[in-house]
């Protein structure tokens, strides 16, 4: 429950696509790697609310804000059955530079230092964001089922297996 614990908290991350999939986002990569900036980050802003999943007693939540155009401020914790959050994310995504990057800050993890993570593929429905050189994840994909429900995946290699996590969302009124 713990690497899933710890899986939770790095992903924000959501959903289904199969990598050996040509129709999925890695297939699109070289030509959406422009339009991806050019369409800002408005695409994603269907991510803004807050979101919970049900693990066990306890709760893994996200709740993301546009910030501005060009950013979206999110965090991640899990909340045991006590109430207390065990563990937290804060993430960044921005567009800098003509790239959109997906950047997590996870507690007592990589010394405090954000992982940067760069879209390969963005649309108002779903989101691959990819760094090859992190330990694991190495891909995070989130994906709008409905208005009210996301799923996130983090998928990668660790200790030489191909691994994947997959987060069933549903976003919560406030």
């Amino acid at each position: 429950m713990y690497r899933f614990l710890i899986s939770a908290i790095i992903v924000l991350t959501v959903l289904s696509c199969n990598s050996g999939d040509d129709n999925g986002p890695a297939s699109h990569h070289k030509k959406n790697v422009k339009s991806i900036a050019k369409g800002k980050l408005r695409d994603l802003w269907w991510l803004e609310g807050s979101w919970i999943m049900q693990y066990g007693e306890a709760a893994i939540t996200e709740v993301w804000t546009v910030a501005a155009d060009t950013l979206m401020l999110g965090s991640s914790g899990v909340v045991n059955k006590q109430g207390d959050t065990v563990m937290t994310e804060q993430i960044r995504l921005v567009l800098e530079n003509d790239s959109l990057w997906y950047m997590p800050t996870v507690s007592n993890q990589n010394n405090g230092q954000e992982i940067k993570f760069k879209a390969l593929f963005v649309s108002d429905t779903m989101a691959s964001f990819e760094n090859p050189m992190h330990d694991y994840p190495q891909r995070i994909i989130y994906r709008r089922l409905s208005d009210t429900t996301i799923d996130a995946r983090i998928e990668g290699i660790e200790n030489g297996k191909t691994m994947s996590d997959v987060f069933h969302y549903k976003k919560v009124k406030l």
